[in-house]
């Protein structure tokens, strides 16, 4: 039983939780504005991947229409911004420990919830203290707080995707 909870609870969430955007320097119904990014990114760390293939690990991003500028965590106690032109970013990955926990929580929940009714009515025979209740209430929790602490760790991500032409000609190639 433990190791079926163990391995449904590593399956679902080991893969992590992804949502994906396109950017685009003016705002469209479907797609962030460069705006829009710039407040998303406050206050967190990224990747930035460049048409070029170059991966960068920065924070304190801004995304203007020409260009980009951001710190390195090699020059992060420096007052000098690293800039390179908007058109080169591909793409731009934040990863939320917050959001990440919450879907923990849920995946735990997901899949703790059939496992607990499970040992809800296992519990059912066995005289004691160990009530088909408390049985399906303690699974659901312990599963609860492991998705959480797995999803903390793993993460939630964010995946802004960049429509540039210089992309577009990329993708031709």
């Amino acid at each position: 039983m433990k190791a079926c909870f163990l391995f449904g609870l590593t399956l679902s969430v080991a893969t992590g939780c992804t949502s994906s955007y396109d950017v685009a320097n003016e705002p469209a119904p479907d797609k962030h504005s460069f705006a829009q990014v710039n407040e998303d990114a406050k206050g967190q760390s990224f990747t930035i991947s460049t048409v070029h293939g170059e991966e960068i690990d920065a924070t304190d991003l801004f995304i203007g229409a020409d260009s980009a500028s951001f710190l390195e965590p090699s020059v992060l106690y420096t007052d000098k911004r690293s800039t390179i032109p908007t058109s080169s970013i591909k793409t731009i990955i934040i990863k939320h420990v917050g959001a990440g926990a919450v879907d923990g929580l849920v995946w735990g929940v997901i899949v703790g919830t059939p496992i607990g009714a499970l040992a809800g009515a296992a519990a059912e025979g066995i005289q004691g203290e160990a009530t088909p209740a408390l049985a399906t209430a303690s699974v659901i929790v312990t599963a609860a707080a492991l998705g959480a602490g797995v999803g903390a760790i793993i993460r939630h991500t964010d995946e802004y995707i960049f429509q540039s032409t210089n992309n577009n000609s990329q993708k031709e190639e």
